[in-house]
């Protein structure tokens, strides 16, 4: 007979590191937001004031995507985690005898 190693509330462990990677997320994404699109690939020639402006606006949006997709990667790693939560719950019901026990004689 096989034995099967039980983690007594391990679903629930994923489902809390899922619930704290989404709500991480989602501060970082609140707080940075999406950035606007500006075209990166138009020449330079002479900068003026107003292309050192865009100049600054592009690194910061450059910036502010990556850690867009940071927070994007988190928000679906959290759903992962919550969806591997019922995942675990099923297989250790079936590998466990959880059936309810009677006292009566």
């Amino acid at each position: 007979m096989r034995e099967v190693y039980y983690i007594y509330g391990m679903n629930n462990i994923f489902s809390i590191i899922g619930l704290f990677l989404d709500i991480v997320g989602v501060v970082i994404l609140f707080s940075y937001g999406l950035p606007s699109k500006i075209d990166n690939e138009t020449p330079r020639r002479t900068i003026s004031e107003e292309e050192q402006k865009t100049l600054l606006r592009e690194k910061s949006n450059k910036k502010i995507k990556k850690i867009a997709k940071f927070a994007l990667l988190l928000i679906i790693l959290g759903f992962v985690f919550q969806l591997c939560s019922p995942i675990i719950s099923i297989y250790n019901d079936k590998t466990t005898d959880n059936k309810p026990k009677c006292n009566n004689p």
